[in-house]
């Protein structure tokens, strides 16, 4: 078995009830709750993309940082700059040398961009939103966004096996992740 199908088959519990907590499908999910939604991600992606930039992945991660793309839908729904400096960051505390630790946060954040062409073309439906205007974010890399997954599913099990890395700790770790992520967007 992968890494990555241990990954799946590990997590499927944590994604289940962070998928759940969220409901973001609800028919009472409104426009003002997916604004609230894009702050909280900002407030962890803001973390997790600053510690990134300065980890031994920082040249593998090129190119999929997603911060700003939060932060340009949220500009787009009506927020200032002013605004977006003052949404809460999560306290989420990213050893840069734990490299156990990033893949294992990163196979959820990663994870998360197939879930969202789901999402992606349920918010375009329900608030008439698009990549301009609002739903960058959601819209992942949009046409390569399974073959971003795939490269990245690649590389990490590679860089896992070359750097003789942990699966258990790397489970552990997107189990936490996960855990963290339903605290976190739903307090």
């Amino acid at each position: 078995m992968t890494l990555f199908e241990k990954l799946k088959a590990e997590t499927k519990t944590e994604h289940e009830e962070l998928e759940k907590a969220l409901d973001l499908l609800s028919p009472d999910f409104s426009i003002d709750d997916y604004r609230e939604l894009l702050k909280k991600f900002y407030g962890v992606y803001f973390v997790v993309e600053d510690c990134l930039k300065k980890s031994k992945l920082a040249d593998h991660y090129h190119g999929r940082f997603k911060t700003q793309h939060i932060r340009q839908d949220l500009l787009n729904l009506g927020m200032s700059e002013q605004e977006i400096q003052t949404i809460p960051i999560c306290g989420l505390v990213i050893p840069l040398d734990n490299l156990n630790f990033l893949i294992g946060t990163l196979y959820v954040l990663e994870g998360s961009t197939l879930g969202a062409l789901i999402l992606m073309k349920h918010f375009h439906s329900r608030f008439d939103l698009n990549s301009l205007n609002g739903l960058l974010f959601f819209s992942g890399y949009g046409e390569e966004t399974l073959v971003k997954w795939k490269e990245w599913r690649l590389f990490s099990e590679k860089y896992a096996s070359e750097h003789d890395l942990s699966h258990p700790a790397i489970i552990t770790q997107a189990q936490n992740t996960f855990t963290f992520l339903r605290s976190w967007l739903t307090q």
